[in-house]
């Protein structure tokens, strides 16, 4: 089984769309009308729903530290610029959703873009 992402408002539907279209499990907020959650409520929402978190907001980065510090289980989060390029976000995405084990799916943090 791959891992399901949860996009919050910064990640375009474009990347969602085009993941899809790979057979990637792809939630937006914006679909479950969620775009009005604070940071840390999409943390816990991610995490209840077994998705990692994908942002391209620095906030989420410090909120999951936080929480880990504190021996919180935290969601992975996964992290771009909004710079990066969306081919390469749909690939390091799909490398991500197909290379880790889903039961490993908590606590880690990935920036991107993986590959130089």
């Amino acid at each position: 089984m791959a891992h399901r992402f949860y996009f919050d408002v910064h990640v375009t539907a474009a990347a969602a769309f085009r993941l899809r279209r790979q057979g990637v499990d792809v939630l937006r907020v914006q679909e479950i009308g969620a775009e009005r959650l604070s940071e840390p409520q999409h943390l816990e929402q991610a995490l209840r729903l077994g998705r990692i978190l994908v942002t391209q907001d620095t906030d989420f980065l410090a909120l999951a530290n936080a929480a880990h510090q504190d021996g919180k289980t935290v969601p992975t989060v996964v992290f771009s610029r909004q710079s990066i390029a969306l081919g390469d976000l749909i690939a390091d995405l799909e490398l991500i959703a197909t290379t880790e084990p889903p039961e490993a799916a908590t606590g880690l943090v990935f920036y991107l873009p993986i590959r130089t």
